[in-house]
């Protein structure tokens, strides 16, 4: 038969590995059962709490672990893929958002696990607390449910505090809610001042968290406002270290204490501190990209970036037509700018991304000749640059070009069911290829076979 090779455009440039460190000691999750090793690398999001903790990676799978409590750390088959945000409580009950929908399971003793049929579509945000939960929808109304200790019946929560909303947050007995006008509710127990919201946090938040007794806020400029703890322990949680008084991107917090991430990659941690915090590495650690405050013992994911870049149309544009540029970094919590590049030159201005993810689109490539497109991502946070050219794509504007393909098998007679080496070398050294009988695939499952270093495919 004749073999026909044709080939795929593929970019993606990976940098060193990213996982989860713990920066005290859970008795519940570390000590006994140590991380294993598929929460080490390419780690997209943590989520911790006592006797439990969760990853999703970046291909989209769930990992848990930990230690006394099953339940918390057995995943349904619902939730093993597909989720976009995993929370627990330190009661035996897990939370999730898959394709917008709220999955829950265990204990169920206040109803906090029968998720209402208002939180089964459009939900981007989840927060549970002991035996009450509560979810943000993309219109920004609220949805809560479980326990009526926080209920927006019992406290007659004003309609304000309901709808228009950006971020919510529920404590252990009290529940924060931030309209888009910057503005914090609260409402709940109030016995350590924790629902006492200042005047600094009733404009120009962005987001919440709330403790077992203290509530923490995040100002557009980066500043943190933090309130409660008087519970007469004197942890401090309302006291904000002058780190944390600028440049911080992400706030959550733990039962009584505080962690906050800065835009150079650093951490700020204060308040309780009952697991013996490794200050040394938190002193030193850089390149975090995701904080999670569990009970009592906090977690970080430090990164360097993962780089992925596509074009359509696919290897060929006519002339005047638009090709777009696509990047994707991950993790995605990364911040930085993209710059598109056609071999050394820029291709437009360099593009902030958001949630991971940029489009440029541009009909200014030259025609009749072939195009080596890449992307550079540079990050604003502490983390080294990520480039895409390992594999650059190969495209063409215009006039197609032909690439040489030499073919070559290893025998030219067989028997049915004998290995045959058949042998592409590809002119451009970049790619992928197709091998075909008589219009077939060699492969039933259409698979391609990547062009090695030395521009062959085999």
């Amino acid at each position: 038969g004749i073999a026909i090779a044709s080939l795929e455009p593929t970019s993606l440039a990976t940098s060193k590995s990213y996982g989860v460190q713990f920066l005290g000691l859970d008795p519940y999750v570390d000590d006994q059962m140590p991380t294993p090793l598929a929460a080490k690398t390419h780690v997209n999001q943590i989520s911790a709490n006592r006797g439990a903790a969760y990853v999703i990676k970046d291909n989209g799978k769930t990992f848990a672990w930990g230690q006394k409590n099953p339940t918390l750390y057995s995943l349904p088959e619902i939730a093993k893929s597909g989720l976009s945000v995993i929370e627990s409580t330190t009661k035996r009950s897990v939370f999730a958002i898959k394709e917008g929908q709220v999955i829950a399971w265990g204990d169920n003793r206040s109803g906090q696990t029968d998720v209402p049929e208002e939180a089964k579509s459009n939900v981007i945000e989840i927060s549970p607390s002991l035996f009450h939960v509560m979810a943000l929808k993309e219109n920004g109304d609220l949805v809560s449910w479980g326990d009526n200790t926080q209920s927006i019946e019992k406290h007659n929560v004003p309609e304000e505090a309901q709808h228009n909303l950006i971020a919510i947050a529920d404590g252990r007995d009290h529940s924060l809610t931030v309209t888009n006008d910057g503005k914090v509710f609260g409402w709940g127990d109030n016995s350590s001042g924790q629902t006492d919201v200042p005047e600094e946090a009733k404009n120009g938040v962005i987001a919440v968290s709330a403790g077992s007794d203290h509530s923490v806020a995040l100002k557009s400029n980066g500043k943190v406002v933090a309130w409660g703890g008087e519970d007469g322990y004197g942890f401090g949680q309302a006291d904000v270290p002058k780190e944390a008084q600028s440049g911080v991107t992400k706030i959550d917090a733990g039962a009584d204490y505080t962690m906050a991430l800065k835009n150079n990659g650093k951490i700020v941690i204060w308040g309780y501190d009952p697991s013996g915090f490794n200050t040394e590495l938190i002193k030193n650690i850089t390149g975090v990209v995701d904080i999670s405050a569990g009970y009592q013992y906090p977690a970080v994911v430090n990164s360097e970036s993962k780089l992925h870049l596509s074009v359509k149309p696919n290897k060929h544009s006519e002339i005047g037509e638009n090709i777009s540029l696509s990047a994707t970094v991950l993790p995605r919590q990364v911040s930085g700018y993209v710059q598109f590049q056609d071999s050394e030159n820029n291709v437009g201005q360099p593009l902030a991304i958001k949630d991971g993810k940029v489009t440029l689109i541009t009909s200014n490539l030259a025609t009749g000749v072939i195009h080596n497109l890449k992307a550079k991502f540079i990050p604003t946070i502490a983390q080294p640059i990520s480039v895409s050219d390992s594999n650059t794509i190969k495209y063409i504007v215009g006039e197609k070009i032909k690439i040489p393909i030499g073919l070559s098998v290893d025998k030219k007679k067989f028997h049915s069911g004998e290995t045959v080496i058949v042998t592409a070398n590809v002119g451009i050294g970049s790619g992928t290829v197709w091998f075909k009988d008589n219009g077939k695939h060699f492969r039933a499952q259409d698979g391609l076979i990547p062009v090695g270093i030395d521009g062959k495919a085999i």
